[in-house]
This record gives structure tokens, sequence and C-alpha cells, in this order.
């Protein structure tokens, strides 16, 4: 494959996971960008590997991609130059990712996050809370209840360690 066809495959696949069609991509491209002119038929030809776009017009996909020029050209694989800092850097970097590598990526990301918290998430899981229920109450007003408890539930993890009842609450 040539580096006109590997961009137009790379182009392509990334309009795609944008979930953009062209003329959609090219709206888009031209709000952030109004300075660079591009047509539909300009993309049909990026993505048909019959044409590369001029520098400047590359680095502006580019950046409007927030992949590298090198990805986009086939040069590497390497999608983004920017490593992971933040957990807000993480998400975005799970966003660019195609819907396909996102389900790819999910099994790992969990098996990565049992592995930090395993002592965590073993506390979570062997904590055993009973707590009683005392009755029913409707969201708004407060009703006093008395010691008079309608049921026991075991199993919950999210009570807080000073709760000493619960009351199920109807939001209508």
């Amino acid at each position: 494959m040539n580096m006109k066809e590997k961009f137009g495959a790379r182009f392509k696949s990334l309009r795609i996971a944008h979930g953009f069609t062209q003329p959609e991509l090219i709206n888009s491209f031209s709000i952030k960008n109004p300075e660079y002119k591009s047509s539909v038929a300009a993309i049909s030809q990026y993505e048909n590997g019959k044409r590369i776009p001029e520098v400047p017009d590359l680095i502006a996909w580019a950046k409007y991609f927030e992949v590298t020029t090198d990805y986009l050209l086939g040069l590497s694989d390497t999608m983004f130059s920017n490593f992971i800092s933040s957990i807000k850097d993480l998400e975005k970097t799970l966003y660019k990712l195609s819907p396909d590598d996102r389900l790819t990526a999910k099994p790992y990301i969990e098996k990565l996050y049992k592995t930090l918290y395993k002592e965590e998430i073993s506390k979570i899981t062997n904590k055993i809370t009973n707590i009683k229920i005392l009755g029913k109450t409707a969201a708004g007003q407060p009703i006093e209840y008395s010691d008079n408890y309608a049921q026991d539930i075991d199993n919950i993890s999210d009570i807080p360690k000073n709760a000493d009842y619960a009351l199920i609450v109807n939001r209508r």
C-alpha cells in the first residue's frame, strides 16, 4: 500500500470513528478551521487514495483528528503524541479510539483497574452490612418513623459506617 492509500484508509477510518459523513466532516472541520477550505470532492479523493493534502492542510487535519501527521500518512502506528498524565487525558484518548478499538481496550482497562485497586475492591466485596429498613417515605417533607422496622437488608457495600437505619424513598 502506498502513502496515498495509507493516508486515505486512515483518514476514512478517523472520519467514521468520529461518526461523520463526508459532508458532516467538512461542515465540522470548516467551523473549527475557517482559514482552510476543503470540499466533499477533496475528502473523497483523500479517502480513495488519490490525493494527500498540502502540508498546512495535513497539519490542520491532524490537529482536527488529534493524531500525529506521521500516523495520518502511515509512517507510524502511533496515533497520539501526548502521553497520558491525568484521568482526563485517558478519557480523551479512549474517545479517540474507534468503537471497535474501545471494545478491545475494555477488558485490558478492567484488568488494569482490578490490578491497581485489588486491595480496595477486596475490602468492598468483603464488607457485609446489615441495616434495618424502617419503612417507605416520599421525597419532600420529612416524616418521622418509630423503631419498628420492616426488614433487614444484607450485603450492601455503599452504606456509611455510621448509618443506624434506612428508608426506601419513593420519588413520585
